[in-house]
């Protein structure tokens, strides 16, 4: 028997090899499954399949056919093959397990495309600390902030750049692989692949603070756009891959780690009792990221500051290097810090269409309080907005956002 060709199956998915006898008269059709698409979310998944394919069927061969499934595979589960590597010199199947690159131990990698009950670790950062090499290479995690320790297959994992921080706002180049991580209001997002297609740095003309800052991330498997804080945004890469040229330049450029690390200098503590200050550069509580809060106590022995959050009252001591001030006592107008009376204690005044606000106060869709969104338009009581998060347009009462920067006239 030799191969004619291969065909594709949707529903379910799968291919089929197409033989002929050896003297041409006799066709039949070999059937291989492969996996839902809910299971292949990554070019990286689809190379994986295609290499278990030449192993596993002696019709199909290396150097001949490599190429052509993962066009074809890509084609049933629409994600993009254009940057798929493949060695043209290549010998046959029976080489390609050899000649697999693997995440080493010590390697700081990240969970994605967990589905089910596992979806918990979606987003999750840990480092490996063993490699089982077998058909389906194995490896054994232990997750950073909880020290558990868990076996997850390599479709499973992508090896985060810089010790598994995000880099400083806007290092990234345009196409980039990031994976989101660290949302806490919407923590089905975490572990999500994409791409980096925009930025839009803060604006301190309009009064915002650095934490405005935002990447415009496109999700691999379903084409979704997303904005996402530089907190919540890390650079991926697949087993073998190299840092993509024009992120290496740019950190090259950037001089020394310690510049490019999204760190900040431990600023001395100056910030009196009673001023409201925004909270930033949290990593393992990084949904707070962006919140307000009311200074308590100071405590300079432990250069800490005892706060109490203004969305929901709670109390909290953070590290100095983690606020920044966003007014005190009889501050107005100045950048970054406007008095929340000359901006929003106006409620019975009409917000202007492009004003940006951060929901508060939500209760029946409490996951979205501290998410920021731009006015479209009044309805009534009510004002139509639009998400910064995914785009989404919603209807909210002006007692549920709080106004953080008016439109640029």
């Amino acid at each position: 028997m030799k191969l004619k060709r291969i065909l594709l199956r949707y529903h379910p998915p799968g291919i089929g090899l197409e033989c002929v006898a050896e003297d041409g008269e006799q066709a039949e059709v070999v059937h291989k499954d492969l996996p839902p698409a809910h299971e292949v979310g990554n070019l990286q998944v689809i190379q994986q399949l295609v290499t278990s394919l030449l192993e596993e069927e002696t019709l199909l061969q290396k150097k001949k056919h490599e190429k052509s499934l993962i066009q074809l595979l890509g084609r049933l589960y629409q994600i993009d093959t254009s940057e798929a590597n493949v060695d043209a010199n290549a010998g046959t199947a029976g080489n390609s397990s050899s000649s697999r690159q693997h995440f080493p131990e010590a390697a700081k990698v990240i969970c994605v495309g967990f589905s089910g009950s596992n979806a918990v670790y979606n987003g999750s950062i840990g480092t490996i600390t063993k490699v089982f090499e077998d058909k389906k290479t194995k490896y054994e995690v232990t997750f950073d902030q909880s020290g558990t320790i868990v076996k997850v297959k390599e479709n499973h994992l992508l090896h985060v750049l810089n010790d598994g921080f995000p880099y400083a706002p806007g290092l990234l180049p345009l196409n980039t692989r990031v994976v989101i991580a660290g949302l806490r209001n919407h923590g089905s997002l975490n572990g999500t692949v994409g791409r980096v297609v925009d930025f839009t740095d803060a604006n301190p003309n309009m009064g915002e603070s650095k934490s405005a800052a935002r990447y415009e991330v496109r999700a691999v498997d379903t084409g979704q756009l997303f904005r996402v804080k530089p907190d919540n945004i890390l650079a991926a890469l697949g087993p073998g891959e190299d840092i993509p040229e024009e992120l290496a330049l740019r950190l090259e450029e950037a001089g020394p780690a310690s510049t490019v690390q999204y760190k900040v200098e431990k600023p001395d503590l100056t910030i009196p009792v009673g001023a409201v200050v925004e909270l930033i550069n949290l990593r393992n509580a990084g949904w707070l990221n962006g919140q307000l809060a009311e200074v308590l106590s100071v405590d300079h022995e432990r250069r800490r500051y005892e706060i109490r959050l203004s969305t929901d009252d709670t109390i909290k001591k953070v590290k100095a290097e983690n606020v920044q001030l966003a007014y005190s006592p009889g501050m107005h107008g100045q950048p970054g810090g406007q008095d929340p009376s000359s901006l929003d204690n106006q409620i019975n005044q009409p917000i202007a269409k492009g004003t940006r606000i951060e929901l508060c106060n939500l209760k029946t869709a409490a996951a979205l309080n501290g998410e920021r969104a731009v006015i479209l338009s009044r309805d009534g009581d009510r004002y139509e907005i639009r998400l910064e998060l995914d785009g989404s347009a919603k209807q909210v009462r002006r007692d549920n956002f709080k106004v953080i920067a008016q439109p640029m006239v």
